[in-house]
């Protein structure tokens, strides 16, 4: 009979030479030489076992391995063995994520089998909350990568499921220390219509906190994801993915539902300077008219009607529109927003609310043809359109031959010819310009220059253009 010396050593050969299965197939022929107590307490046989059962993918039975040896994970774990689990539930993780099933199931089995799949996937991620504390007292080079690759694996793959589980990913993050977190950015190349690029990815601490944050808001827990937020700002001196204006964002949303309306107008104001998506528009719209500032808000409804965006995803902005209409004296107006929401639940499929037919004036499950819908946002497209152009070429109409001054808040990306900016006002009214590169003063645009120019209104446009532009004391 070999000793456990030799026996011990034959395993750590076999695994070295990366001879997997032969090492699992000498362990199984000869364990019972020897006491589970003997076998649980070398930790590099554990951890070599571990790995040749990871590497085979035999991730339960490395699940078996631990329970039939009864290898405890706590503070007196050695490094080792908790590293080389970690490692497996990583891969098995990883192995879950990609799993499409591979045979065609029928509709019931394939729905059991997703659900299957989500709990085993949740039993892992519960696994790493148990056991990231336990990592991060680790000081070696290893566990630090060890730590950041589980952390940033985690968080990107949880928040891509169809049904994110803001709970878990709430759990995870609490369980992570951000102090053990890399700062560090890593650039990556792609091909881009046969073109080249390099693109900058977040650290893992931006991701942390971006997540953090989010399942912090998701939960309700508005006091603390303001905290995290404001911290994001203290700690990331470079966001990426216009975290900057998402954190932001989350900053508006948790005063509004605080109760501070007030600060949450001052905060989106500031935000659709950078980023005037349709869905910034209507958010801030809801925030005047909780205000009462009716006029303000419609003006808002109307320009998030008209910037790029889904119809469909605008029903419910449709719905609140007709809602501000109400009790105006433009009733039909006020129908006509309501019967074009109904019209795009109906021919998405969703359900129309008994309500909202009675707001439209209308009889329940009335069918609104898909020509009368193409008719009727015809003719609020050009109400909403009408109504912007209205107020901001009246605006503008008595600065258009003064020299105005503002500041460069944004540029595009320079292209062959030049460079698109926008600039703010002293006005607080925001310009478009197109500066080329053969003009004198290309070389000095940047964020924060002064400029003076002159304003051509653009009726159909957005923002209204500066033109015969000049930097400020030239």
């Amino acid at each position: 009979m070999e000793s456990f010396y030799t026996f011990q050593k034959e395993i750590h050969k076999l695994t070295a030479s990366e001879q997997y299965a032969d090492t699992l197939s000498y362990f199984k022929k000869n364990k019972t030489t020897f006491s589970k107590e003997e076998i649980s307490g070398n930790q590099y046989l554990v951890a070599d076992v571990l790995k040749c059962l990871r590497l085979t993918g035999a991730y339960e039975a490395a699940q078996k391995f631990m329970t039939i040896y009864r290898i405890l994970l706590n503070d007196s774990t050695p490094e080792r063995i908790l590293n080389a689990w970690l490692l497996v539930l990583y891969d098995w993780y990883k192995s879950i994520l990609t799993n499409n099933g591979g045979t065609k199931l029928n509709e019931e089995d394939d729905k059991k089998a997703r659900i299957q799949q989500q709990q085993n996937q949740e039993k892992i991620v519960r696994q790493f909350i148990t056991l990231i504390p336990l990592l991060s007292k680790q000081t070696g080079e290893f566990a630090f990568d060890l730590y950041n690759l589980l952390v940033l694996k985690v968080l990107k793959s949880e928040t891509k499921m169809t049904h994110i589980n803001w709970r878990l990913i709430n759990d995870f993050c609490i369980s992570v220390d951000p102090m053990k977190l890399k700062t560090s950015t890593q650039e990556v190349t792609f091909n881009n219509k046969g073109r080249e690029k390099t693109s900058e990815l977040a650290s893992v601490l931006e991701t942390w906190y971006a997540q953090y944050s989010k399942s912090l808001f998701a939960l309700g827990d508005y006091s603390a994801c303001l905290k995290i937020c404001q911290d994001a700002f203290a700690n990331i001196t470079k966001m990426h993915y216009s975290n900057e204006i998402w954190f932001s964002r989350r900053i508006a949303q948790c005063l509004k539902m605080q109760g501070d309306i007030a600060s949450a107008i001052t905060k989106f104001e500031k935000i659709i300077v950078r980023k005037s998506d349709w869905f910034m528009l209507a958010e801030l719209a809801d925030l005047h008219s909780q205000s009462g500032n009716k006029e303000k808000a419609l003006l808002l409804m109307h320009q998030a009607m008209l910037q790029p965006g889904e119809l469909s995803y605008k029903v419910e902005l449709l719905e609140k529109l007709g809602d501000l209409y109400t009790g105006s004296e433009n009733t039909q107006l006020k129908n006509n927003h309501y019967k074009l929401a109904i019209a795009i639940r109906q021919s998405a499929g969703w359900k129309v609310e008994p309500a909202l037919y009675k707001k439209g004036d209308m009889l329940d499950n009335t069918d609104i043809a898909l020509e009368e819908k193409n008719i009727l946002f015809r003719k609020l497209h050009g109400e909403w359109k009408s109504s912007v152009g209205e107020i901001e070429h009246n605006t503008v109409s008595s600065q258009s031959n003064d020299r105005l001054t503002g500041k460069i808040i944004s540029l595009s990306i320079p292209k062959e010819a030049g460079v698109d900016i926008r600039i703010k006002s002293t006005n607080g009214k925001q310009y478009y310009a197109f500066i080329e590169r053969n003009n004198p003063i290309y070389s000095k645009i940047k964020e924060g220059v002064t400029l003076s120019f002159e304003v051509k209104p653009l009726p159909d446009k957005k923002l209204d253009k500066a033109i015969k532009i000049r930097i400020q004391n030239q």
